[in-house]
């Protein structure tokens, strides 16, 4: 094997071994406000800084974990073209703000940012029963930060948090 060769394979050696790449979710965690939380990731192994690539969030049902909604969007992360993180909620019965607001969600796209070519563009969400919940309310109180927002399975919370107007163009999706 030359020399280039040789720094290829090492270099492909040392990318698939970092966190976040490769068939599953890796489990990360993320310093925010004096606290560990933790998230699940999952990127696609072929990236480029040119071609900027969207960010999934999902928001997990209650009793559930963030890899419970990262692990089946792997296939379609990877084929797509997409980076995907699914928080853990700070208490396992559901989401509550603002120890789950969009306070601890910008700083998990910001942290991403840094390590990941990441469309702020396309930034989507996605919850699932008390996840659902949390998207919309997240989408409704930053209407220019999310493109999207789509809820399965869950209902907007009562009580939860200042909700303003949307008035950017954002997609809310109900399934």
């Amino acid at each position: 094997m030359n020399y280039s060769g040789g720094c290829l394979t090492l270099l492909l050696l040392v990318v698939i071994s970092i966190p976040g790449f490769g068939e599953t979710a890796a489990k990360r965690k993320l310093e925010w406000n004096g606290k560990q939380r933790t998230y699940y990731l999952y990127a696609p192994f072929e990236m480029s800084a040119e071609q900027p690539l969207p960010l999934l969030l999902t928001f997990h049902g209650s009793r559930r974990r963030g890899h419970s909604l990262v692990t089946p969007w792997v296939d379609t992360a990877e084929r797509e073209g997409i980076v995907v993180a699914g928080l853990d909620s700070a208490n396992s019965v559901g989401w509550a703000f603002p120890a789950d607001g969009p306070d601890l969600v910008e700083a998990l796209v910001e942290e991403l940012a840094e390590e990941f070519p990441i469309d702020r563009r396309r930034v989507y969400l996605f919850g699932h029963s008390a996840g659902a919940g949390c998207a919309i309310m997240l989408a409704l109180m930053e209407p220019g930060y999310f493109a999207a927002a789509v809820m399965s399975g869950g209902a907007l919370p009562v009580g939860q948090g200042e909700i303003r107007i949307p008035v950017e163009e954002l997609s809310l999706i109900h399934i």
